[in-house]
Parts: structure tokens; C-alpha cells; sequence
């Protein structure tokens, strides 16, 4: 199976779940999911949609293309050669007052800014965008020319995810991790694994070991000490450190999880990349 709006739901730590579906519930703000082309995000967004979707709160979308047709909700497509860009598409939806708006992705300063407006404003906003992690969103955003006092007083929830293969549960074997993937583990300081599992490759998967893809998440919810150092202009680095010292889990740590309990590899990790937000 793919990764799915189902998946995601399954995927994520119960926690971290919990804080989505806090989110909402709230009046106004922004939840940013932040990846790399491919890693699931629009599918994400659109299982907080199906989360909405038998509400009575009026959902509207900008999309580039409209992925997921969901019933009840308003939904318009981008369409560059008629002049129906994600900036024009967000001020046309803005003056329906919607309580939620989805934009499919924030390209430039220009959709950023009236996406952090509205937040702002009394709406809930949610979109995706291209950064390493988590605290990278507020560094994107500045990039755009978004004051530090707007970041601070829309961004409610950013999301960083990426999406692994999973073992075949059926012909897994147990190993001790290679001497490469224990200098890997070194470099970046993370803790030792005395015991992982490889792919083998049976008729159930088609030999090739793997069986679909799970999500890796970081998940962060913004708290009065992330405003002030927002506010005050805070460097990526020292913001990371920050919010690691607070307790957030990265998504590297979230998928060295998934190989402990035997769930994908820690080649799949690395693949992913070495910068995901793991700042000590």
C-alpha cells in the first residue's frame, strides 16, 4: 500500500496527532508542512481536510493541481496562462471568509505574505513549502521578506515529514548494523543501535524486501519561548538548539524509531538526507 491519507493518520505518533487535531479546533493561525517534492505533504493536508470535511466550517483550497476532490469543500485549481496564480487565487478566496484555507504550496513572497495575512487575520491557514525542517520554515518565510513579529504571531504548527520504505515484515532479517551505518550514526551524534533489520526480498514483496512507504515526522507546536526567539531574530542554528532542548523529536530520530522496531533501515534513513533538523 502507498502512502495514504489513512497512513498518515496510522503513521504519526499519537501525540503529535493529538496536536494537529488541537489545531483544529483553533480560531486563527498557520500549520506549515514542510519536505522535499514527493515526501506526502499535500496528502497530509488533505487528511486534516477529511478531518473537517463533515463539519459545518467553510473549507476552500488553492491548488496547483486540485489532487484530491473532496465533497462539501470549494476547491479551485491555478491555472498561470489565464492569470489564476496561488497570489490571485488567495485574495479571490479571502472574500469568501472561509474559516480554513488550504494552499497547495507557498512559491514565492508574494503568496506568502497574503497567507501569513490571513492567519493573522482571523483565518486558519495551511500549506506546504520546500525547507530542511522545522525551524528552516521560519528562515523561508524571512527569506520572502515576512517580519519576524508576523512569523511569530501566525505560525501555530510546522511539520516536517519524509516518507521511507517499509520492510516486508515476511522476509526481514535480523543483523548488527554495518561498520558504515555505525560511523553514519556516529557523525551526527546520535545514540548506537546494537541490532537492526535488512531487506531480503521474497515473492510477497517481489524481491525486493519492501512493502510500501511510511511517513517520518517532526512535528512542532509553537510556545510563548519560540515567539521570543522568533521575534528576536533567532538564527536557524540557535533556533533548532532551542527546540531540541525543549524536546522535539527530529525526523531522523522519529525514523531511527522506525528502525528499532524493525520497521524500515537505516540505509532508508540515510537516503533521506543528514540534515533533518538534528542540532545538538
Amino acid at each position: 500500500m502507498l502512502f495514504s491519507q489513512k497512513s498518515v493518520k496510522r503513521n504519526i505518533r499519537p501525540s503529535d496527532l493529538g496536536l494537529l487535531r488541537g489545531w483544529l479546533g483553533e480560531v486563527s493561525g498557520m500549520f506549515l508542512v514542510a519536505g522535499p517534492t514527493g515526501s506526502g505533504k499535500t496528502t497530509t493536508l488533505y487528511a486534516l481536510i477529511h478531518e473537517l470535511e463533515l463539519s459545518s466550517q467553510a473549507v476552500v483550497t488553492v491548488e496547483d493541481p486540485v489532487e484530491y476532490p473532496v465533497d462539501g469543500i470549494t476547491q479551485i485549481e491555478v491555472n498561470i496562462p489565464l492569470g489564476l496564480t496561488f497570489a490571485v487565487g488567495l485574495k479571490a478566496m479571502l472574500r469568501l471568509d472561509p474559516d480554513y484555507l488550504l494552499v497547495g504550496e507557498i512559491r514565492d513572497a508574494e503568496s506568502a505574505q497574503i497567507a501569513v495575512e490571513a492567519a493573522a487575520t482571523g483565518h486558519c491557514v495551511m500549506s506546504t513549502l520546500h525547507s530542511p525542517d522545522t525551524a528552516g520554515v521560519v528562515i523561508l518565510l524571512r527569506n520572502w521578506g515576512i517580519r519576524d513579529h508576523q512569523i511569530a504571531s501566525a505560525l501555530q504548527i510546522a511539520l516536517n515529514q519524509r516518507l521511507v520504505r517499509r520492510l516486508c515484515q515476511k522476509c526481514r532479517q535480523r543483523c548488527a548494523p554495518s561498520k558504515t551505518e555505525i560511523l553514519w550514526l556516529k557523525a551526527l551524534a546520535l545514540p548506537a543501535i546494537d541490532e537492526v533489520y535488512r531487506a531480503a526480498g521474497c515473492e510477497a514483496c517481489q524481491h525486493t524486501g519492501y512493502q510500501g512507504r511510511i511517513g517520518v515526522f517532526e512535528v512542532w507546536q509553537k510556545d510563548d519561548s519560540d515567539y521570543e526567539l522568533i521575534l528576536s531574530h533567532t538564527d536557524a542554528q540557535s533556533l533548532r538548539r532551542h527546540l531540541r532542548k525543549r524536546g522535539l523529536q527530529t525526523a531522523l530520530e522519529d525514523g531511527l524509531a522506525r528502525v528499532r522496531e524493525g520497521v524500515t533501515t537505516l540505509s532508508e534513513l540515510q537516503a533521506m538526507g543528514a540534515c533533518l533538523g538534528n542540532c545538538r
